[in-house]
């Protein structure tokens, strides 16, 4: 082989075009920019998205839980009003109220121990309405805790008078009557007693106002209240129970030979 037909391939090397580096260079700049603005924007309004998102993610969590609870499914109505409440609810009335549904539905479970730990946590914010103190305070009682089931009931029968709300009236009368009687206090058993005989005069307070005279050895009284309770009652249950008192009274009532 000959030099002249030996053939020299010279290697092509790729060449940039003009004004590339000042292309990438910009594109590198904006870049960096639009990553600043984002962090900026991130620390700035950061907190407030992520607060939206928690306070839906809590909002949904407690409909959840209404939906839960409305077919009976208590405990897991109870976690996921739970799983609410360690969201961030803004709303100042729909957290109590969740807070407040969790304590009812324990109560509800009779887990009377577990439902006061549950509306204890709560703030006095959380119970403005008299409809607010009826699960926490019919816990109280259930579990035996007579004297703060006596204060936070008269709050309770105050706020009812005020709102003119004789159901909630009838309901914090009926544990005040008994818890008062317990306590060693008659006179204001009686007296909560007949102001529900007032307002329904069916109840079964006529019975047990019956037989708070009968221990107290007025038995005139007792006949009379239980005479009248008999006239309206219309239970079968609380007649017979009733009658088998009525017969104690008029066996205690008569002269021994």
């Amino acid at each position: 082989m000959t030099t002249d037909s030996i053939q020299i391939v010279e290697e092509t090397v790729p060449t940039i075009p003009q004004g590339a580096h000042q292309y990438f260079l910009g594109l590198s700049g904006a870049g960096f920019i639009v990553l600043m603005a984002a962090l900026v924007g991130y620390g700035v309004y950061g907190e407030r998205i992520t607060s939206g998102l928690d306070e839906a993610c809590a909002e949904a969590f407690l409909d959840a839980g209404q939906k839960l609870e409305a077919v009976g499914n208590h405990t897991q109505a109870i976690q996921k009003y739970r799983q609410a409440l360690a969201g961030n609810i803004h709303d100042d009335a729909l957290r109590h109220r969740c807070g407040r549904s969790i304590g009812d539905l324990l109560l509800r479970e009779k887990r009377y121990g577990e439902a006061v730990a549950a509306y204890q946590v709560l703030p006095p914010e959380a119970f403005q309405e008299a409809g607010s103190y009826t699960g926490y305070v019919t816990a109280l009682w259930s579990l035996g805790n007579t004297a703060e089931a006596i204060q936070l009931g008269t709050l309770w029968l105050n706020r009812a008078i005020e709102e003119a709300n004789t159901e909630q009236e009838l309901w914090a009368r009926d544990i005040l009557m008994r818890a008062a009687d317990q306590s060693g206090d008659p006179a204001t058993a009686l007296e909560h007693g007949r102001r529900i005989i007032a307002l329904d005069p069916g109840s079964d307070a006529g019975l047990y106002t019956a037989q708070v005279m009968q221990r107290q050895g007025d038995l005139p009284g007792a006949r009379a209240q239980l005479e009248a309770f008999l006239a309206v009652c219309e239970k079968p249950a609380l007649q017979k129970a009733a009658r088998e008192v009525l017969a104690t009274v008029n066996a205690a009532s008569e002269p021994s030979s």
